[in-house]
């Protein structure tokens, strides 16, 4: 098999995403057989594009041996990398560390990426610093030769994307046509592409859950081909369109012939919010032979779930219910996000325990295969659900949860230099401890300012690799997963890891002590519409739309006293403003009084510009009383 580059791996037609990718290629193993490294190169080759800075690394203590047998290669003429005398914990808490963190800025909201091929043992230096390039941004792939302890930790979320292992593979260029197309995907998730592809629609079937697949591209509605149409894609349609998981899917016309241009593919991995983040293949007139995709979905998505043959409400066999009807989770795949998620929606405290469940001998249990949340959902109904999996749940093992039963009661910082900024300690079982920062991230950062009556979380480039490790033992949460909205932290999905050894860093916060103060609408056809600006450390700023919606929109409205939100423009619809960008992201549920109640955060980086300032438009002026 011929190593199928990211060119026909399946990144979409005009995708010439610019990223900062660094390939770290353990050399310790190569001696003088360089096979795996002419893969790795040929990959590595698919992956570069004018757009984008690609570097290969191949740390080595013994660089030397290493460039001689590269030199003795024919395979590898013209090869370009990088080689440093350390090994691979080292390499990556020094060199790649320093990668990263000084082109911080340059790249802004692009994507950066590191790939890592493992061959060893991993250790606590390595997962250390690449829990700390999480926190810069990078997203990680990780490449084992065999699986690992802890690998999954290595890598970014979900695993199922981000993880490979050699000797699962009989062909290499299979895995590394699959490395690829996962790559792709990471790249065109950081595109906007949803103003191209903008809406999607079932036709021809019996009801809005049923039909063959139209989407709406440059302004008029075509239909999709079947040419590589399955059932990740059709869940996201599916999703999209607020139906349940899909049943079954179908190719070759079965709900009727298209109209109009065809879009060549939709690839997905199941776990895109709407089909505009799948990889898209090629808008044209219809070609010979070609026939349109159709999916036929549950009418709703998971309505109740309860754990179920346990001893109290917070533990037992986790059941949730599709159509009516109950079913149990599998628990390949159902992991502490899911879980987290679960407990939650329950009522209960964090996740203690994950079981495995087998099925009676004979009982036909009904599954839901695959569940797939970030952590932070407020219930399993916004997760991504299938019914479907290449091979059914394995002896049919359902998810069983012992859940604590009651969430953390306060929170405190620590060790900072305010009152709004140091290190998380959390009441949780009557005493107090701190978090693992290993999933730590911006989002838990604005809960907690939130919670403590701070301003905005500061986003800052400060950052620095601790110099040695520190343990924090004692009754602490594993990882807590927010969404942003929250209020406080005990609304989030957790995990405990009571008595559990957590490696720094710790969760830690930066507040800022001034909070938004004012906020007015500027540049509008009338007083209740316009680009939103707000007054913060004695000057007037605008807003970034990176995460600006209705329900922000509805705040502002609200607190103008000119009723609620008809639209939340984006990308300067009312003229770039000229003054400093104060909040890079908002987080209001839509029932805040004052836009200063909602989560926010500030940057220090300059991540976006006025091209990107928000706007509002409201129904008009409240009637006076």
């Amino acid at each position: 098999m011929a190593l199928c580059l990211p060119q026909c791996a399946g990144c979409s037609q005009d995708a010439q995403t610019s990223a900062q990718i660094l390939i770290v290629d353990d050399g310790h193993h190569y001696g003088t057989n360089v096979h795996n490294l002419h893969m790795v190169w040929g990959f590595a080759q698919g992956l570069a594009n004018p757009h984008s800075d690609l570097q290969l690394h191949i740390p080595s203590t013994l660089p030397e041996k290493l460039s001689e047998s590269v030199r003795g290669a024919e395979s590898l003429k013209g090869i370009s990398y990088q080689t440093h005398d350390l090994f691979m914990g080292d390499y990556l808490q020094k060199i790649v560390w320093d990668a990263f963190h000084r082109t911080r800025d340059v790249w802004g909201k692009k994507p950066r990426l590191l790939i890592i091929f493992e061959y060893w043992f991993l250790n606590t230096s390595r997962m250390s610093a690449l829990t700390l390039l999480k926190t810069l941004g990078v997203e990680i792939f990780v490449v084992a030769y065999r699986k690992l302890e802890n690998v999954e930790e290595m890598a970014s979320y979900p695993t199922e994307t981000h993880v490979f292992h050699w000797q699962q593979y009989r062909d290499p260029n299979a895995m590394l046509s699959e490395l690829a197309l996962s790559v792709c995907r990471s790249l065109e998730g950081h595109r906007h592409k949803k103003s191209i592809l903008s809406q999607v629609r079932l036709a021809g079937g019996s009801g809005p859950c049923e039909g063959r697949v139209e989407v709406f591209y440059n302004q008029t509605w075509g239909w999709l081909s079947d040419e590589k149409w399955d059932p990740l894609g059709a869940d996201v349609v599916c999703r999209q369109l607020g139906c349940g998981p899909s049943m079954e899917v179908v190719k070759g016309d079965h709900f009727g012939l298209g109209t109009g241009h065809v879009l060549g593919r939709g690839n997905c991995n199941g776990h895109e919010q709407d089909f505009s983040q799948c990889i898209l293949g090629a808008w044209k007139e219809k070609e010979e032979n070609q026939q349109s995709a159709g999916v036929t979905c549950l009418a709703s998505g998971v309505g109740d779930v309860r754990l179920v043959n346990g001893s109290g409400l917070c533990n037992g066999i986790v059941e949730v219910t599709l159509n009516n009807s109950p079913r149990r989770v599998c628990i390949w795949g159902y992991d502490s996000r899911e879980a987290a998620v679960t407990c939650r929606q329950v009522g209960c405290g964090p996740l203690m325990k994950m079981q495995e469940n087998l099925a009676e001998p004979g009982a036909e249990v009904p599954m839901v295969e695959k569940i797939h949340c970030s952590g932070g959902e407020a219930d399993l109904s916004k997760c991504s659900v299938s019914l479907w999996r290449e091979q059914p749940c394995f002896l049919s093992v359902s998810a069983g949860l012992v859940c604590a039963q009651s969430p953390p009661s306060g929170i405190q910082l620590v060790g900072g230099s305010s009152v709004c900024s140091g290190k998380v300690r959390v009441n949780y079982g009557g005493s107090w401890g701190s978090i693992c920062a290993d999933e730590w991230g911006r989002l838990e950062e604005v809960v907690v300012c939130r919670q403590m009556g701070c301003g905005p979380a500061i986003d800052t480039a400060e950052w620095k690799m601790p110099s040695s490790l520190s343990r924090s033992s004692g009754n602490v949460l594993e990882a807590v997963y927010c969404h942003g909205h929250e209020s406080q932290l005990s609304e989030c999905g957790s995990v405990s890891a009571t008595s559990k050894t957590c490696y720094i860093p710790e969760a830690e916060v930066l507040c800022s002590q001034s909070v938004i103060s004012q906020v007015a609408l500027v540049n509008g056809p009338t007083g209740c519409s316009g680009r939103v600006e707000v007054y913060y450390k004695g000057k007037w700023g605008t807003v970034c739309d990176e995460t600006w919606d209705l329900a922000d929109a509805n705040v502002v409205c609200k607190e103008l006293g000119c009723g609620s939100a008809t639209e939340a423009p984006k990308a300067a619809r009312f003229h770039p403003g000229d003054g400093p960008i104060w909040l890079e992201k908002v987080f209001c549920n839509g029932n805040e009084a004052h836009l200063s109640e909602c989560g926010a955060v500030t940057s220090r980086r300059g991540v976006c510009d006025h091209s990107q300032d928000a706007g509002v438009i409201c129904s008009g002026p409240e009637p006076q009383p």
